[in-house]
């Protein structure tokens, strides 16, 4: 009872120590973070990423109007229409709607504009003519139409915040049968408001040009608005540098002095897109590393009624995560249960860590003691050879004794190859050299040395003829070490059979190569097994019969790094015995 109170006193102080260090790095993070938004406001190069639409000069702390956008304040109620034009235009109106003739129309406005008018007075008077040539199909509709685009070609952007020039402008797209730009359209495009956009007709609401003119009037709407937020704000800036609050929820004032010459600057934009700006420049190197991988992300507060600048940086706000740690005894009590699982489950990794050490120390042991044993049977019989060639007690039957000698060698070479390649091929460190050769020959070549170790077991090797050659892509060497590799484990475990056949076949995208024994065959179960690695048939798990268990498996691999597969499968006549078969797909 007492140990668990003491586990329990660790975990408290445990906790508590990681909740100060907690609070320490959020506040420190905070520090850095107030001091590098500071160093943002106040460098022309992080200034610089802010989108060009929301940026603008400043002169005497007033914003520089863009010739694009050509108005900003409402138009005053003097700017109206000249009361002398609007009654020669209600006597037009009166003549044509009442017992007047389309030539006494005419008259009237033909009257009007030869007098001297005012460019914006011009321009209402041309489009009432216009208007009024088209209803009664009068010759001077097209005249006064191409009068009406040159008179507004000849406005100034102020000039278009009267709504009596907006609506002789939209008057002139409509009198269009199509939608060719007038040459006035382009540079003026951005001074129509969106809801005199808006009333156009479909003609010019639709497509490529209706959805341009729409998103130019949309995005000088919004250019307005900063701008007019912006000047009620910068006269009461300070001399320096600096992101302020605006009262509009989540939007920022980004005030920039000119140095060396260049205009005071200021951008309108929302807050949270200065923080990407501000991440985006720390990791470009125009600022320091940004703090916040130490601390959780941070959020931002805007106070309820912004009436003074307000400073960014003093905006910032990094919750403590730390504090919910040790807030409530029930989180404690699953933060210690967590904990304690967490401590078991490490105790179980590092018991089957230890357990998987020890089987893997001893399947070493066993596998080296096993190869061991492997190389000395070879070299004891190479040595007896070699001695009874050497004393001549080998007389009459020398070639014999040669042939012995060579089939030894061959499986000594085969198993330190086996061992050797074993590892290299698992982790494909062995590269293949893949050429077209005839499958008839390595079969052949294999054969002639095995053929030694078959004939001093009694075990006869048939190969069916084929008459045509079997091309495949292959690497001969890998190949003929897995299809020894196949033939060693039948003269281990089927010599009493007394015979193998090896057989080839070739369809249309496949070549495969059957070896067939006759020995007591593979039971169902172990068929998949056998190829593992270090693993023998059950059977065969006393030692009785020499081996590693590492044959067929590189004979697997060695064969599957060339596309193909190694099986093994029931003899398909039903008889005794088990077939290996080789697939190998055609690459030619």
């Amino acid at each position: 009872m007492a140990a668990t109170g003491l586990v329990l006193f660790q975990l408290w102080r445990g906790i508590d120590l990681e909740r100060g260090v907690r609070e320490l790095e959020v506040e420190r993070s905070r520090t850095v973070a107030e001091r590098l938004l500071r160093q943002a406001g106040d460098s022309p190069a992080v200034f610089l990423r802010v989108r060009a639409a929301a940026r603008f000069d400043v002169v005497s702390r007033e914003p520089v109007i863009d010739a694009g956008i050509g108005w900003l304040d409402p138009v005053p109620a003097s700017h109206r229409i000249d009361v002398v034009v609007q009654d020669r235009l209600d006597r037009a109106a009166r003549a044509e709607f009442g017992t007047g003739g389309v030539a006494a129309v005419e008259q009237e406005y033909a009257a009007l504009l030869a007098g001297t008018l005012l460019p914006c007075d011009r321009v209402h008077a041309l489009a009432a003519a216009a208007w009024h040539g088209k209803r009664a199909g009068a010759a001077t509709a097209g005249p006064w139409t191409k009068d009406l685009h040159a008179a507004i070609a000849d406005l100034t952007g102020a000039d278009f915040a009267r709504h009596d020039v907006q609506a002789a402008a939209l008057s002139a797209l409509r009198l269009q049968s199509d939608t060719t730009w007038p040459s006035w359209l382009e540079p003026a495009a951005g001074w129509l408001h969106e809801e005199s956009v808006a009333s156009l007709p479909p003609l010019w609401r639709t497509g490529q040009r209706g959805s341009e003119l729409q998103q130019r009037a949309a995005a000088a709407a919004l250019r307005r608005q900063h701008l007019r937020a912006a000047r009620g704000w910068l006269p009461r800036l300070p001399a320096a540098a600096g992101v302020f609050a605006l009262p509009t929820a989540g939007e920022c004032l980004w005030w920039l002095p000119g140095r060396d010459g260049d205009p005071d600057r200021a951008a309108v934009l929302p807050v949270a897109e200065f923080v990407r700006i501000v991440h985006a420049a720390a990791f470009a190197g125009d600022l320091p590393t940004w703090p916040w991988l130490l601390a959780p992300e941070p959020t931002w507060s805007w106070p309820a009624n912004v009436t003074e600048p307000t400073p960014v940086p003093g905006l910032l706000s990094l919750p403590l995560a730390a504090d919910s740690v040790t807030s409530a005894p029930p989180l404690l009590a699953a933060v210690t249960i967590a904990l304690v699982l967490a401590f078991v489950a490490l105790l179980l990794l590092q018991f089957r860590a230890a357990r998987r050490e020890a089987e893997a120390a001893r399947r070493q042991s066993e596998f080296l003691t096993t190869v061991t044993h492997e190389l000395k049977t070879p070299l004891a019989s190479i040595r007896l050879l070699a001695e009874m060639l050497a004393e001549g007690r080998a007389r009459g039957r020398e070639v014999d004794y040669y042939a012995m000698l060579a089939g030894e060698t061959g499986r000594l070479a085969m198993l330190i190859e086996n061992v050797l390649d074993l590892g290299r091929t698992e982790r494909g460190e062995r590269p293949l050299d893949l050429r077209v050769v005839d499958l008839r020959e390595v079969v052949a070549d294999s054969v002639a040395l095995f053929a030694p170790l078959a004939a001093r077991d009694g075990l006869v090797v048939q190969m069916a003829a084929v008459d045509e050659p079997m091309p495949v892509t292959i690497d001969r060497g890998p190949f003929a070490q897995a299809l020894r590799n196949v033939l060693d484990n039948a003269q281990k475990y089927a010599a009493a059979g007394g015979r193998l056949d090896i057989t080839h076949a070739r369809t249309n995208a496949t070549t495969t190569l059957t070896v067939r024994d006759f020995g007591p065959g593979v039971p169902a179960d172990e068929r998949e097994r056998i190829f593992g690695r270090f693993v023998r048939g059950e059977r065969h798990q006393s030692g009785a019969i020499p081996g590693v268990g590492i044959g067929l498996h590189l004979a697997r691999l060695l064969v599957q790094r060339h596309g193909g597969t190694l099986v093994c499968q029931a003899p398909a006549d039903g008889g005794a015995g088990a077939e290996f078969v080789f697939t190998l797909p055609d690459k030619s």
